[in-house]
Protein backbone atom coordinates (compact mmCIF):
# COMPACT_ATOMS: atom_id res chain seq x y z
CA UNK A 1 0.00 0.00 0.00
CA UNK A 2 1.23 3.53 -1.08
CA UNK A 3 1.56 6.34 1.69
CA UNK A 4 -0.01 9.26 -0.05
CA UNK A 5 -0.87 12.46 2.41
CA UNK A 6 -4.84 13.70 1.71
CA UNK A 7 -3.19 17.31 0.70
CA UNK A 8 -1.38 16.05 -2.18
CA UNK A 9 -3.16 16.37 -5.47
CA UNK A 10 -2.72 13.40 -8.02
CA UNK A 11 -3.47 12.76 -11.31
CA UNK A 12 -6.16 9.92 -11.51
CA UNK A 13 -4.17 9.08 -14.65
CA UNK A 14 -0.93 8.88 -12.94
CA UNK A 15 0.84 5.46 -11.88
CA UNK A 16 2.02 4.99 -8.53
CA UNK A 17 3.34 1.67 -7.53
CA UNK A 18 3.97 0.01 -3.94
CA UNK A 19 4.68 1.49 -0.95
CA UNK A 20 5.04 5.13 -2.43
CA UNK A 21 5.14 7.77 -0.38
CA UNK A 22 3.66 11.16 -1.08
CA UNK A 23 4.05 13.98 0.98
CA UNK A 24 1.50 17.17 1.79
CA UNK A 25 0.69 19.23 -0.79
CA UNK A 26 2.75 17.33 -3.86
CA UNK A 27 1.30 17.74 -7.34
CA UNK A 28 1.33 14.79 -9.98
CA UNK A 29 0.45 15.39 -13.12
CA UNK A 30 -1.65 12.66 -15.77
CA UNK A 31 1.65 11.10 -17.68
CA UNK A 32 3.37 10.66 -14.23
CA UNK A 33 4.78 6.55 -12.95
CA UNK A 34 6.30 6.36 -9.72
CA UNK A 35 8.42 3.30 -9.10
CA UNK A 36 8.06 1.39 -6.02
CA UNK A 37 9.07 2.26 -2.76
CA UNK A 38 10.46 5.92 -4.15
CA UNK A 39 9.54 8.57 -1.29
CA UNK A 40 8.51 12.30 -2.37
CA UNK A 41 8.79 15.14 -0.11
CA UNK A 42 6.32 18.02 0.49
CA UNK A 43 5.68 20.50 -2.29
CA UNK A 44 7.28 18.71 -5.03
CA UNK A 45 5.81 19.14 -8.50
CA UNK A 46 6.01 16.34 -10.63
CA UNK A 47 5.43 17.26 -14.55
CA UNK A 48 4.61 16.00 -17.99
CA UNK A 49 5.70 12.81 -19.25
CA UNK A 50 8.01 11.97 -16.26
CA UNK A 51 9.03 8.68 -15.34
CA UNK A 52 10.72 7.65 -11.97
CA UNK A 53 12.31 4.46 -11.01
CA UNK A 54 12.48 2.99 -7.78
CA UNK A 55 13.84 3.29 -4.11
CA UNK A 56 14.47 7.03 -5.07
CA UNK A 57 14.80 9.46 -2.67
CA UNK A 58 12.98 12.68 -3.37
CA UNK A 59 12.82 15.53 -0.87
CA UNK A 60 10.65 18.89 -0.32
CA UNK A 61 10.53 21.38 -2.96
CA UNK A 62 11.83 19.36 -6.04
CA UNK A 63 10.49 20.31 -9.56
CA UNK A 64 10.71 17.63 -12.29
CA UNK A 65 9.53 17.45 -15.68
CA UNK A 66 8.69 21.29 -16.01
CA UNK A 67 8.50 22.71 -19.64
CA UNK A 68 12.24 23.23 -20.75
CA UNK A 69 13.95 26.93 -20.50
CA UNK A 70 13.93 27.22 -24.24
CA UNK A 71 11.94 29.76 -26.50
CA UNK A 72 11.77 27.12 -29.44
CA UNK A 73 9.78 24.53 -26.91
CA UNK A 74 5.94 24.63 -28.46
CA UNK A 75 4.16 21.92 -26.18
CA UNK A 76 5.94 18.83 -27.62
CA UNK A 77 5.68 15.48 -26.26
CA UNK A 78 9.27 14.82 -24.56
CA UNK A 79 10.30 13.34 -21.52
CA UNK A 80 11.77 13.30 -17.85
CA UNK A 81 13.63 9.99 -16.80
CA UNK A 82 14.77 9.48 -13.30
CA UNK A 83 16.22 6.03 -12.83
CA UNK A 84 16.57 3.91 -9.39
CA UNK A 85 18.08 4.74 -6.27
CA UNK A 86 18.40 8.44 -7.01
CA UNK A 87 18.94 11.18 -4.37
CA UNK A 88 17.19 14.86 -5.04
CA UNK A 89 17.97 17.08 -2.43
CA UNK A 90 15.55 20.17 -1.72
CA UNK A 91 15.08 22.71 -4.70
CA UNK A 92 16.14 20.04 -7.22
CA UNK A 93 14.83 21.61 -10.77
CA UNK A 94 15.28 18.73 -13.65
CA UNK A 95 13.32 20.29 -17.07
CA UNK A 96 12.08 18.01 -19.73
CA UNK A 97 13.71 17.83 -23.05
CA UNK A 98 13.17 19.48 -26.07
CA UNK A 99 11.63 18.43 -29.93
CA UNK A 100 14.68 19.45 -31.22
CA UNK A 101 17.36 18.35 -28.78
CA UNK A 102 17.33 14.57 -27.43
CA UNK A 103 13.62 14.68 -26.86
CA UNK A 104 14.31 13.61 -23.12
CA UNK A 105 16.15 14.59 -20.09
CA UNK A 106 17.93 12.00 -17.71
CA UNK A 107 19.16 11.16 -14.72
CA UNK A 108 20.54 7.48 -14.16
CA UNK A 109 20.45 4.95 -11.35
CA UNK A 110 22.41 5.96 -7.97
CA UNK A 111 22.96 9.77 -8.78
CA UNK A 112 22.86 12.14 -5.71
CA UNK A 113 21.72 15.94 -6.73
CA UNK A 114 22.25 18.29 -3.57
CA UNK A 115 19.94 21.23 -2.73
CA UNK A 116 19.67 23.52 -5.76
CA UNK A 117 21.21 21.87 -8.29
CA UNK A 118 19.49 22.16 -11.81
CA UNK A 119 19.57 20.12 -14.50
CA UNK A 120 18.30 21.57 -17.90
CA UNK A 121 16.60 20.38 -21.04
CA UNK A 122 17.91 17.25 -22.96
CA UNK A 123 20.87 17.03 -20.55
CA UNK A 124 21.63 12.95 -19.18
CA UNK A 125 23.26 12.80 -15.93
CA UNK A 126 24.78 9.10 -16.07
CA UNK A 127 25.55 6.57 -13.21
CA UNK A 128 26.87 7.10 -9.57
CA UNK A 129 27.17 10.71 -10.79
CA UNK A 130 27.61 13.05 -7.47
CA UNK A 131 26.54 16.89 -8.05
CA UNK A 132 26.68 19.43 -5.28
CA UNK A 133 25.14 22.26 -4.13
CA UNK A 134 23.80 25.16 -6.52
CA UNK A 135 25.29 23.59 -9.60
CA UNK A 136 23.76 24.24 -13.01
CA UNK A 137 24.16 22.41 -15.90
CA UNK A 138 22.43 24.18 -19.68
CA UNK A 139 20.70 22.17 -22.12
CA UNK A 140 22.01 19.41 -23.76
CA UNK A 141 24.53 18.83 -21.03
CA UNK A 142 25.87 15.18 -21.14
CA UNK A 143 27.62 13.69 -18.04
CA UNK A 144 29.10 10.31 -18.34
CA UNK A 145 28.66 7.89 -15.47
CA UNK A 146 30.49 8.64 -12.20
CA UNK A 147 31.36 11.76 -12.31
CA UNK A 148 31.67 14.30 -9.07
CA UNK A 149 31.01 17.99 -9.51
CA UNK A 150 31.24 20.44 -6.44
CA UNK A 151 29.26 23.07 -5.57
CA UNK A 152 28.36 26.24 -7.80
CA UNK A 153 29.80 24.81 -10.80
CA UNK A 154 28.08 25.87 -14.37
CA UNK A 155 28.53 24.16 -17.57
CA UNK A 156 27.57 25.37 -20.85
CA UNK A 157 25.22 24.10 -23.50
CA UNK A 158 26.45 20.89 -25.81
CA UNK A 159 29.21 20.57 -23.32
CA UNK A 160 30.26 16.62 -22.31
CA UNK A 161 32.20 15.48 -19.07
CA UNK A 162 33.77 12.24 -19.04
CA UNK A 163 33.18 9.36 -16.78
CA UNK A 164 35.21 9.56 -13.76
CA UNK A 165 35.58 13.76 -13.66
CA UNK A 166 35.82 15.55 -10.53
CA UNK A 167 35.05 19.32 -10.73
CA UNK A 168 36.33 22.04 -8.17
CA UNK A 169 33.45 24.19 -6.73
CA UNK A 170 32.79 28.10 -8.04
CA UNK A 171 34.14 27.22 -11.35
CA UNK A 172 32.18 26.46 -14.56
CA UNK A 173 32.89 24.96 -18.19
CA UNK A 174 32.40 26.21 -21.65
CA UNK A 175 34.55 23.50 -23.31
CA UNK A 176 34.60 19.86 -22.85
CA UNK A 177 35.50 17.69 -20.17
CA UNK A 178 37.69 14.20 -21.03
CA UNK A 179 37.65 11.35 -18.85
CA UNK A 180 39.54 10.12 -15.73
CA UNK A 181 40.62 13.77 -14.80
CA UNK A 182 40.23 16.59 -11.58
CA UNK A 183 39.63 20.29 -12.98
CA UNK A 184 39.77 23.45 -11.36
CA UNK A 185 40.00 27.22 -12.16
CA UNK A 186 37.49 29.98 -14.16
CA UNK A 187 37.07 28.56 -16.64
CA UNK A 188 38.36 24.80 -15.78
CA UNK A 189 41.47 23.49 -16.64
CA UNK A 190 42.81 19.75 -16.31
CA UNK A 191 44.81 19.77 -12.87
CA UNK A 192 45.64 15.86 -13.06
CA UNK A 193 44.21 12.61 -13.54
CA UNK A 194 41.92 12.09 -11.13
CA UNK A 195 44.08 9.40 -9.31
CA UNK A 196 42.18 9.09 -6.23
CA UNK A 197 39.16 8.58 -7.81
CA UNK A 198 40.09 6.14 -9.84
CA UNK A 199 42.23 4.36 -6.94
CA UNK A 200 38.85 4.11 -5.02
CA UNK A 201 37.00 2.87 -7.88
CA UNK A 202 39.05 0.00 -8.15
CA UNK A 203 41.65 0.80 -11.11
CA UNK A 204 44.93 -1.04 -10.96
CA UNK A 205 47.85 1.04 -10.78
CA UNK A 206 49.26 -0.33 -14.07
CA UNK A 207 46.65 1.40 -15.73
CA UNK A 208 46.27 4.29 -13.56
CA UNK A 209 50.13 5.11 -14.99
CA UNK A 210 48.63 4.48 -18.46
CA UNK A 211 45.98 6.35 -18.49
CA UNK A 212 48.65 9.08 -16.97
CA UNK A 213 51.24 8.34 -20.07
CA UNK A 214 48.51 9.23 -22.16
CA UNK A 215 47.39 12.48 -21.28
CA UNK A 216 50.84 13.44 -21.12
CA UNK A 217 51.15 12.71 -24.72
CA UNK A 218 47.68 14.21 -25.34
CA UNK A 219 49.29 17.35 -23.60
CA UNK A 220 52.74 17.53 -25.05
CA UNK A 221 51.40 16.57 -28.90
CA UNK A 222 49.07 17.87 -31.49
CA UNK A 223 46.01 15.92 -30.76
CA UNK A 224 45.97 13.76 -33.90
CA UNK A 225 49.43 13.14 -33.25
CA UNK A 226 48.84 11.33 -29.58
CA UNK A 227 45.32 9.92 -30.73
CA UNK A 228 47.54 8.07 -33.52
CA UNK A 229 50.01 7.26 -30.86
CA UNK A 230 47.64 6.09 -28.15
CA UNK A 231 45.55 3.91 -31.03
CA UNK A 232 49.36 2.03 -32.03
CA UNK A 233 49.64 0.74 -28.19
CA UNK A 234 48.80 -2.92 -27.84
CA UNK A 235 45.14 -4.29 -28.75
CA UNK A 236 44.65 -4.81 -24.81
CA UNK A 237 46.32 -1.61 -23.59
CA UNK A 238 44.55 0.34 -26.45
CA UNK A 239 41.13 -0.92 -25.34
CA UNK A 240 41.51 0.10 -21.76
CA UNK A 241 42.35 3.40 -23.09
CA UNK A 242 39.74 3.32 -25.75
CA UNK A 243 37.14 5.65 -23.30
CA UNK A 244 39.69 8.46 -24.43
CA UNK A 245 40.58 8.42 -27.65
CA UNK A 246 37.30 7.71 -28.17
CA UNK A 247 36.28 10.56 -26.22
CA UNK A 248 38.87 13.38 -28.19
CA UNK A 249 37.94 11.78 -31.39
CA UNK A 250 33.91 13.14 -30.57
CA UNK A 251 35.52 16.46 -30.25
CA UNK A 252 37.34 17.32 -33.02
CA UNK A 253 34.29 17.78 -35.17
CA UNK A 254 32.20 19.52 -31.96
CA UNK A 255 31.75 22.74 -31.85
CA UNK A 256 32.50 23.05 -27.92
CA UNK A 257 36.05 21.99 -28.51
CA UNK A 258 38.23 20.31 -25.27
CA UNK A 259 39.13 22.16 -21.78
CA UNK A 260 43.37 22.90 -21.92
CA UNK A 261 45.62 21.62 -19.73
CA UNK A 262 47.35 23.75 -16.64
CA UNK A 263 51.45 23.01 -16.12
CA UNK A 264 51.21 19.11 -15.61
CA UNK A 265 54.49 17.71 -14.59
CA UNK A 266 55.16 13.50 -14.04
CA UNK A 267 54.74 14.20 -10.18
CA UNK A 268 51.07 15.54 -11.24
CA UNK A 269 50.25 13.15 -13.62
CA UNK A 270 50.87 9.52 -11.40
CA UNK A 271 49.60 8.12 -8.30
CA UNK A 272 52.30 8.90 -5.29
CA UNK A 273 51.51 5.33 -4.18
CA UNK A 274 53.20 3.47 -6.94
Amino acid sequence: MSKIHPTAIISEKAIISDNVQIGPYCIIDDQVKIGSNTIIGSHSVIAGNTQIGSDCMIHSHVSIGAEPQDLSYKGESTETIIGNKVVLREFVTIHRGTAKGRGKTEVLDNSFLMNYVHIGHDCKVGKNCIIANSTSLAGHVILDNNVNISALYLAHQFVEIGEFVMASGMSGTRKSIPPYVLVEGRPSRIMKVNVIGLERAGFSKDLIKMISQAYKLIQKKEIKLALAEIKEMTTSEYLQLKNITDFYDRMLNSSRGVISFLSLNDEDMVSTNN
